[in-house]
């Protein structure tokens, strides 16, 4: 048995402090949750704009290096459905006919809406063999790609231009369809 000496401090905690001290980190992580959440939210967002922005890149590059057509179009119709990036020498109006799959997406969070604003208004986006954007007709095409977690105040516009370059921002609040300045 040890024996305590005086003029010695005791080390350790006692049951009161180890209390007070749980206590008081379960308030501040109660204050902190509601941010952590949309943090996540946020980068889950970004993760899937990115995703998407990836894709057209990858797209825009095979179709330069095979010569050939590449497709990106939305799972069933559907771009909540995912993506399939596909190569599309035949020109169909989507990826599930033979064609040589590249890469494909999974199905988007719940949370998460997508809408697809093509002009002329199509369902697809493909690139020709130089690269650029255009319609399985051959016109020239722009796109935009909007994604929205909940609610409209957290979005990313995935801007395509004729050119076949992919751009990724914030959409401007008074119109949706073009970037923040």
């Amino acid at each position: 048995m040890t024996r305590v000496r005086p003029g010695r401090p005791s080390r350790g905690f006692t049951l009161i402090e180890l209390l007070t001290t749980i206590v008081v980190m379960t308030i501040l992580v109660g204050f902190a949750m509601p941010s952590f959440t949309g943090f996540m939210q946020r980068n889950a967002l970004n993760a899937e704009a990115g995703a998407l922005a990836s894709a057209l890149g990858t797209a825009r590059a095979n179709a330069i290096s095979h010569n050939t057509w590449v497709t990106v179009a939305p799972v069933n119709n559907d771009w909540q459905n995912g993506w399939t990036v596909c190569l599309n020498p035949a020109r169909s109006a989507d990826c599930s006919s033979g064609q040589t799959i590249l890469l494909q997406h999974a199905q988007l969070p719940r949370n998460l809406t997508i809408s697809f604003n093509g002009t002329p208004q199509v369902s697809v986006l493909s690139y020709s063999p130089v690269g650029y954007t255009r319609t399985l007709t051959d016109a020239m095409m722009s796109a935009q790609i909007l994604m929205t977690l909940g609610s409209d105040s957290q979005a990313r516009l995935i801007d395509i231009s004729q050119l076949g370059r992919v751009r990724v921002c914030t959409p401007d609040t008074a119109q949706p369809t073009a970037c923040k300045a």
